[in-house]
């Protein structure tokens, strides 16, 4: 079986509008979905590898490089020359438990790379929180000079989740 990723955002509000107008009992319903995407080799954007890992922070610091990670069967993969199509971060481990503070998400001072596609590529995630970015063909190729992402944390140990696809 081939690599391949399913991609779907979406994002329902209810809003209450019984104040403005008393005929209304119901909330107005607001709806983003996106499609539902297969990516694989085939598509537009492919996806020909993927990663996902719990990974923990040491000393507070974790700098992953993109052309030296492990795959879910312990074998090296290395993204050189792949873009990264999908990426998602979860500050949180799988077990359930808790990390006690911020996660921070940061292109690497050195060789870093523009994981959601410009130089201003960050992110502080709170206890819990998730960013998932599907950008097509929107970041840089993996290479020798862009390829690291730096995760930081008061919580020195803290554990994250990290899912990548690249094409």
């Amino acid at each position: 079986m081939a690599n391949q990723a399913t991609v779907q955002n979406r994002l329902e509000l209810q809003e209450d509008v019984s104040a403005v107008n008393e005929l209304t009992r119901s909330p107005l319903i607001h709806q983003a979905s996106d499609q539902i995407l297969k990516l694989a080799a085939a598509t537009t954007p492919a996806v020909t590898r993927v990663y996902a890992q719990q990974l923990q922070l040491s000393a507070g610091t974790l700098t992953v490089d993109l052309t030296a990670l492990v795959d879910g069967a312990g074998q090296a993969l290395d993204l050189t020359g792949l873009k990264v199509q999908i990426i998602k971060i979860v500050n949180a481990p799988r077990s359930g438990a808790a990390n006690t503070d911020n996660l921070n998400v940061v292109i690497a001072a050195v060789n870093g790379y523009q994981w959601a596609g410009d130089a201003a590529s960050e992110a502080t995630l709170a206890i819990g929180g998730s960013i998932q970015i599907y950008n097509p063909e929107g970041t840089p190729d993996v290479g020798a000079s862009a390829k690291d992402i730096t995760f930081s944390s008061p919580d020195t140990d803290a554990e994250f989740q990290l899912l990548i696809a690249a094409g």
